[in-house]
């Protein structure tokens, strides 16, 4: 599976302001990032073979990730990406850092999910997926399982 291209963000304007935000590249799935076109930010997550790395191509006025992912390795393979598409900081369907369980087999993620009336602030309801790692055709795939939508308190 190829690594997707980092898309043209309308808020690459603000790597000056934002100075000291992007993470360097430190392994091989980095550079692999990197040379997509993505800028990396926060820390990788690393065991039993399996390393999420984020990455953005943009950031907003505060020098939060916009247009940005969670791209998941494993062994060194890429295997996918945790939502469809580039995600962007308070806005519907933005992902939180993903969590591994099941000895890096399993990962977790949540989304906020936001309504037309939610103050940016505070997404109404977030939804949560599961992820399983599928090595069955030779090739690491990133599958969701499960999702569940729940309420989040006013």
């Amino acid at each position: 599976m190829a690594l997707p291209a980092a898309p043209v963000s309308d808020f690459s304007g603000n790597e000056a302001f934002c100075s000291g935000q992007a993470r360097p590249a430190e392994t091989a799935d980095d550079n692999a990032v990197v040379s997509a076109g993505w800028t990396l930010f926060g820390s990788y997550q690393s065991g039993w073979g399996v390393r999420v790395v984020g990455a953005r191509a943009g950031l907003d006025g505060m020098c939060r990730p916009m247009d940005y992912q969670y791209f998941v390795f494993v062994n060194g393979r890429f295997a996918g990406t945790v939502s469809p598409f580039a995600m962007g900081s308070r806005s519907d369907g933005s992902a939180s850092p993903p969590s591994m369980s099941g000895g890096g087999k399993n990962l977790d993620v949540s989304f906020a999910r936001y309504a037309a009336a939610d103050p940016l602030c505070c997404p109404s309801s977030t939804t949560y997926v599961s992820y399983h790692i599928d090595t069955s055709g030779g090739a690491p795939l990133l599958v969701p399982d499960t999702a569940n939508t729940t309420q989040n308190s006013p």
